[in-house]
């Protein structure tokens, strides 16, 4: 059974403590501008990872175009 969790504000000081499962465990950090989630990055086909944060953390929207709203 997949377990999610989120864990949000990290900041921009290049290193934060996050709580983990035993087992298989990989993280997505995604950036976030505002309430707005950035890209989740691209799947071996190129496009858009369907992951999405909105409705976690405060995001309201994704917008994956590559820049800051």
């Amino acid at each position: 059974m997949p377990y999610n969790t989120w864990q949000c504000a990290l900041g921009a000081g290049g290193s934060a403590e996050v709580a983990l499962n035993s087992g298989n465990v990989f993280l997505v950090i995604v950036p976030v501008c505002g309430s707005t989630e950035g890209s989740n990055g691209l799947t071996g086909a190129g496009t858009e990872t369907p992951a999405s944060g909105v409705g976690h953390c405060g995001i309201t929207q994704k917008n994956a175009s590559g820049t800051c709203p």
